[in-house]
């Protein structure tokens, strides 16, 4: 599985996390991450735009997407792209994500 690009995010705190942005039918291995679903735009310069749908963590991201319980919402809101942010300990993924969650409100999480 070959990255489509590199999404830097601040949370609210004001640190910067680091997600490699995959398609949306990539494998990925069972690890423990940090999740993003983005709608990626092409921009007419070529480069790409990410706007958060949903965040998330799991600790094997490897089976998380076959059957994701969001599924309905990620659709409806365009989402086409997961972005991941590798991070083995679980109460580690928890602040990040909740720290993205705040900063972002993304439509798909309540």
């Amino acid at each position: 599985m070959t990255p489509i690009g590199i999404v830097t995010i601040a949370g609210g705190s004001g640190e910067e996390f680091e997600f490699l942005a995959y398609s949306w039918d990539a494998d990925f291995a069972p690890v423990g991450a940090v999740y993003m679903i983005t709608k990626c735009i092409s921009k007419p310069d070529g480069s790409l735009e990410h706007a958060p749908i949903y965040v998330g963590q799991t600790n094997d991201l490897s089976t998380h997407f076959d059957s994701h319980y969001k599924t309905e919402c990620l659709a409806r809101y365009g989402g086409n792209c997961v972005c991941v942010l590798t991070i083995g300990d679980e109460e580690l993924r928890l602040q990040v994500a909740s720290d993205i969650t705040g900063a972002y409100q993304p439509v798909c999480n309540d």
